[in-house]
């Protein structure tokens, strides 16, 4: 248990301080990562637990669902596993799963996942998710919010139907 414990928390430090280390060093020689299609760009790497790694040095063929390979400049190569899903599968590629919720012209989206999520423009409609096997369902039908005592609801209101922003 104990030998246990002291690899997890050796693992935490050496993957925090490689993070440190990489984005300094970046910074340090004023290195730009650029997109390795529209798809992946810059902007929503940065965001990721991942983002201090330079994009065009990953080995997108060692993709797996749980990994991303870095390629170091001394020929070493650096692998990010992940204790959850950091890439899916779509259409036979492994693509990088992006957390950000972007604008839309029908509101804003999360289509960067396996899922993809559709929220509104404005505060009184819905929330669409989409999953891989072309089910889909609705969240938040008919919103309002209201005070409760027991059962009784007090107050009720609905939701205006004010815009979203980003």
């Amino acid at each position: 248990m104990k030998l246990k414990l002291f690899f997890s928390f050796f693992i935490h430090f050496l993957f925090n301080y490689s993070f440190g280390q990489l984005s300094s060093q970046q910074a340090a020689v004023g290195v730009e990562t650029s997109a390795t299609s529209n798809y992946e760009s810059p902007e929503k790497w940065l965001q990721e637990s991942f983002g201090t790694y330079i994009q065009q040095n990953e080995i997108i063929e060692k993709r797996d669902a749980n990994s991303k390979h870095f390629r170091n400049g001394d020929g070493t190569i650096t692998a990010l596993i992940a204790a959850g899903n950091i890439n899916y599968k779509e259409g036979g590629q492994w693509k990088t799963i992006f957390h950000s919720i972007e604008q839309s012209s029908t509101g804003f989206t999360n289509i960067h996942n396996l899922f993809k999520t559709y929220y509104p423009l404005n505060a009184n409609g819905h929330v669409l998710t989409k999953l891989p096997n072309g089910s889909e369902f609705k969240d938040l039908l008919n919103m309002r919010m209201y005070f409760q005592t027991g059962t009784t609801q007090m107050e009720v209101r609905n939701i205006s139907s004010s815009p979203g922003n980003s």
